[in-house]
């Protein structure tokens, strides 16, 4: 057997779960790599696998079923970039890199093979992230008001978001953090902690697994988020479940407690007034409506799909094409479910690969239920909230330290139940080694300078808004590394340079943006491009080309004022 260097990869994860992912970094939303928080976890990411493949020469290659069955699913996902449309092909190999990049981790924690010891030191570990992250929530709600402009609210119902920026995907991370509590208190250990003469650290991680089951329902109580709801039922149920005739008095103590945590939510919000309670029966309607025009497309395009990185365009022009059409739907770039997500963009071969990897993930699922140890069974449990959110939303682009969590428990979890096949070639092992190595150095060394990229045009963006000029040229030498954010700096230098217009009146600038304006309509939909080019057109008297546009922007913009006709303005200010 070789000796393994867990540590600098477990240092590394506890730098991140305990700060690094807790900072906050002025962004403007989105999702990816036009989120800030994304490029940190993805440089950690990087970093941990660069520590662990430098400290390990590995003379052995530790594979699991699991491991092949995803791989073997992620070779159908890759198949479709094949015949994706050159025009959405950078967005679909940015996807797919993301996929791939995830899989070199899984398989990096793989090689790490945890033991019972290292799982709950990075169990308790993540309890106190998202105990963390439940404390800024608060904090939110109490301290900050919505316009603060630091880890500001939601503007619906003004709920908290943490870091995440976003409702629904804090509330998966609270359910992950309830079922690692449940999961840490009903281990033998954790019995022993509640002695009194028990070494002061067990006393305190008992202590935090305990104020867990208060403080973290009583967030997602004020979250409101029916994603959220969903993943903690679903796990509270189970583990009580699965421990009631094990542990009765414990179980009676640790409901009693979750209910605490619930009636103290429930008063905050009703009684406090720290929330506005928020209807769901608007997002219902909306969440229907993307249902039946995804499946449209996919029943359109059932085997070859519309292509990676295409849904945003392709959705909102489908509905408009369709019998009757619908309008109204905005900018919509996932339809709320990665398993449809990957059918209608990558067809047939995405939709197989999806099912490999829910089959290998479901097949986990059993080989922990036969365990003798029900703790292997509770260990999965802890991936279902953020399991549960994919198919509900979208976390994984919305959250990089989602897709790192749930890896890196997906790895415990196999580890924990499956054969590990352990395989001694030491030549290819060297080349894997080296390949991983590699890979990790390149993407450490794209992600701290896509930082600095994000954090500087973010600046310019607030600048923009507020209509005050900027020396572009100046902005982009400044820049270390924009290759990754290529497509957001021509945008901002295109804003830019129609605020310039207003001083130069230099007709070269309105024509430069008609140009830019139509290759990037032909793949997003973006309002504001379009009130600027029919703005530009109207003054250029092409006002057939501006009403044709115009028309197509008011069905997909529907209460946008910009895109009505003046009768229909009047109207509506009369009234």
């Amino acid at each position: 057997m070789q000796a393994i260097n867990r540590t600098a990869i477990f240092i590394i994860l506890l730098i991140y779960l305990a700060i690094g992912m807790h900072i906050f970094i002025p962004g403007m939303g989105g999702s990816g790599l036009r989120m800030p928080g994304n490029i940190v976890a993805w440089a950690f990411i990087a970093l941990s696998a660069l520590a662990y493949w430098l400290l390990n020469s590995h003379r052995n290659i530790t594979i699991t079923t699991t491991f092949r069955q995803i791989f073997t699913g992620v070779v159908f996902l890759l198949i479709p970039l094949l015949y994706t449309p050159e025009k959405w092909l950078r967005d679909a190999l940015f996807q797919m890199a993301g996929v791939m990049a995830g899989l070199a981790f899984y398989f990096t924690l793989l090689q790490c093979r945890f033991s019972e010891f290292w799982r709950v030191r990075i169990i308790n570990l993540l309890l106190f992230a998202v105990l963390l992250q439940g404390g800024i929530g608060f904090i939110q709600l109490s301290l900050l008001s919505p316009d603060s402009g630091l880890m500001a609210l939601s503007a619906e119902g003004a709920r908290p978001t943490g870091v995440f920026r976003q409702v629904n995907v804090m509330a998966s991370f609270m359910a992950t953090g309830i079922a690692s509590a449940l999961y840490l208190l009903y281990l033998p250990q954790s019995s022993d902690a509640s002695q009194q003469n028990a070494p002061l650290v067990p006393r305190l991680l008992r202590l935090q697994q305990l104020a867990a089951l208060v403080l973290l329902p009583a967030m997602l109580v004020l979250l409101q988020s029916r994603a959220g709801y969903i993943g903690a039922v679903i796990v509270i149920v189970a583990n009580f479940a699965l421990r009631w005739r094990e542990f009765p008095r414990q179980t009676i103590v640790f409901a009693g407690l979750i209910i605490l945590g619930l009636l103290t939510g429930y008063s905050l919000m009703m009684a406090a007034d720290l929330v506005t309670p928020v209807s769901h029966e608007g997002s219902n309607l909306e969440r229907w409506k993307i249902l039946q025009i995804t499946l449209t497309m996919i029943a359109t395009h059932p085997l070859s799909g519309w292509g990676y990185g295409s849904f945003e365009y392709s959705f909102a022009h489908f509905a408009l094409g369709m019998t009757p059409p619908i309008a109204g739907m905005g900018v919509i770039t996932h339809p709320h479910n990665e398993l449809l997500f990957g059918w209608v963009e990558g067809g047939i071969s995405a939709l197989l690969g999806y099912v490999l990897i829910a089959v290998a993930f479901i097949r986990l699922m059993f080989l922990a239920w036969r365990q003798v140890n029900k703790h292997c069974f509770a260990l999965w449990l802890l991936m279902m909230p953020i399991a549960i959110h994919s198919q509900l939303e979208y976390p994984f682009y919305m959250s990089t330290a989602h897709w790192l969590i749930f890896l890196l428990l997906l790895s415990l979890t196999d580890v924990a139940v499956s054969n590990i096949t352990v395989v001694s070639k030491p030549k290819m092992n060297g080349v894997i080694r080296m390949a991983m190595c590699l890979a990790a150095l390149a993407g450490l060394t794209l992600m701290l300078p896509t930082l600095q990229t994000q954090i500087l045009l973010t600046k310019a963006e607030q600048l923009q808004m507020k209509q005050a000029r900027i020396h572009f040229p100046l902005l982009e030498q400044q820049l270390w590394q924009p290759w990754l954010l290529r497509e957001r700096v021509d945008y901002d230098r295109q804003v830019s340079q129609l605020l310039q217009y207003n001083q130069s009146r230099a007709p070269q600038i309105l024509q430069h943006y008609l140009d830019w304006s139509q290759v990037y309509l032909s793949r997003h939909v973006d309002a504001n491009v379009y009130a600027s080019r029919i703005a530009i057109l109207r003054f250029n008297r092409d006002v057939d080309e501006a009403e044709k546009l115009r028309q197509e922007a008011s069905q997909i913009f529907n209460r946008d004022i910009r895109f009505q006709l003046p009768a229909v303005i009047a109207v509506q200010e009369s009234k």
